[in-house]
């Protein structure tokens, strides 16, 4: 007679209990209960001000139970936390495409056209059409665009107003601090950026921010401090190669190699996207730039090259590179290259030598477009891809239908498809309007 096998009590236990938990996390998908507990912490950690865990939430969610339209305004919110316009403006008509009646997405819309300057939509915002987005937003939203159009009693009014709301939000010391920044106001501002810093530990920017304004004023140590603290955050391989170049200057170029040797393989986009997100603007391969500098001091003159080589591919306009590369050219006995590399220096001087004149006439002869364009036209060569763009676009709107001006701004969003791809299209977009103003 064969022998009956008889489930053990245990074993039982264990399978009613497996069922148990899979029917409650059927139950849970079913009812959308991850999708709101994904929102909940992206929601929570914006209002913590760490707008990384926010879009690493959002992605999470995307990725495993789809995206609702609460999750796209979240994203939409975390890109602007971050400054990040394009972004912002594509998961808009991501919400746009899930649901064309939403009526938040054009509040959202106006909401990225304020932080970028536009004091008309601010004022409709002010006045009645922001009712579904939150006063926080609105608040940071004012302060960026006073800051762009450089408004100080509008700021001044958003910060008496802000704190009325929120006292506690460290993104009013912030954006004091920023307003001294680019007011010159250095050490005031590094006061307000230390008082943001304590507010919020998980709030990046400021202590950023701190170390960039305490490196400016040659204070290495204390800069080094405060970069080498956001070890393990998600600023840390930017504020690694920025404590490098502090310890660079002390004089103690093995201790920067360290710091920075493991970081080199991040590409120049994700470079790009972690300054921006920072507010600093770097052009270029920073990274290779700060590790051939330090190469450079250590007399490993071929690995130097190598690294600032990497830097002039991605930013022929460094001359800090460029001028590197000359004497380890030199130094390894290559003077015919350090001689055609020299020449590229000279004209590189003489081009940001008469831009730096055409900037002094255009102070009193703003109307003459063909200064402008020249000016902007020189940026672009030999000064500064950023600066040449602004330069641009500010010349499209107030002389329109000039054909040269949009070549140029296709030219500038070419070499920009370098940090995204999305560049390539409003470079499209440029050169087919030259080509249909040219035709006319």
């Amino acid at each position: 007679m064969p022998s009956l096998k008889i489930k053990s009590p245990s074993r039982l236990r264990k399978r009613v209990s497996l069922g148990i938990l899979a029917f409650f996390v059927f139950s849970l998908w079913f009812l959308g209960t991850p999708n709101s507990i994904c929102e909940f912490f992206a929601n929570r950690a914006l209002d913590a001000r760490n707008p990384n865990a926010t879009l690493r939430w959002t992605q999470f969610e995307k990725s495993w139970f789809g995206s609702t339209e609460r999750l796209l305004v979240l994203e939409t919110r975390a890109h602007l936390q971050f400054g990040e316009y394009a972004s912002a403006l594509q998961s808009v008509e991501e919400l746009r495409d899930k649901n064309p009646g939403n009526a938040i997405a054009d509040e959202l819309k106006s909401l990225v056209a304020v932080q970028m300057g536009d004091k008309d939509r601010l004022k409709r915002l002010l006045t009645g059409e922001g009712k579904l987005l939150s006063l926080t937003d609105i608040f940071e939203a004012s302060a960026r665009c006073h800051l762009f159009n450089m408004d100080e009693d509008g700021l001044v009014n958003t910060f008496e107003h802000w704190s009325e709301f929120n006292p506690d939000d460290p993104a009013i010391e912030y954006y004091h601090g920023r307003w001294d920044e680019v007011s010159d106001r250095l050490e005031s501002a590094i006061r307000h950026f230390e008082k943001a810093e304590k507010q919020s530990g998980s709030y990046l920017k400021p202590r950023f921010r701190k170390g960039i304004l305490l490196r400016e004023l040659r204070r290495f140590g204390e800069a080094f401090e405060a970069f080498d603290q956001m070890n393990g955050t998600d600023f840390e391989s930017i504020a690694a190669v920025e404590a490098a170049y502090c310890v660079l200057s002390l004089g103690n170029a093995e201790s920067a190699w360290s710091k920075i040797k493991d970081k080199l393989q991040l590409s120049t986009a994700l470079q790009a996207q972690q300054y921006q997100r920072a507010e600093q603007f770097v052009e270029g391969d920073r990274f290779a730039l700060v590790g051939g500098s330090i190469l450079e001091s250590l007399e490993r003159y071929d690995e130097a090259m190598v690294l600032l080589r990497k830097a002039l591919e991605a930013n022929h306009r460094d001359s800090e590179a460029r001028v590197l590369l000359i004497a380890c050219l030199n130094r390894t006995g290559k003077p015919d290259e350090a001689a055609r590399e020299s020449k590229i220096q000279a004209e590189m001087t003489s081009g940001k030598l008469e831009c730096k004149n055409l900037e002094e006439q255009l102070e009193v002869e703003a109307a003459d477009y063909a200064k402008r364009i020249r000016y902007a036209t020189l940026l672009f060569r030999y000064k500064s891809l950023g600066e040449s763009q602004l330069e641009t676009e500010t010349l499209q709107k107030t002389f329109p239908g000039e054909s040269e001006t949009h070549q140029l701004l296709a030219n500038i969003y070419r070499e920009r498809a370098r940090e995204s791809a999305e560049w390539n299209l409003r470079a499209d977009e440029q050169a087919l309007m030259a080509q249909k103003l040219d035709a006319r």
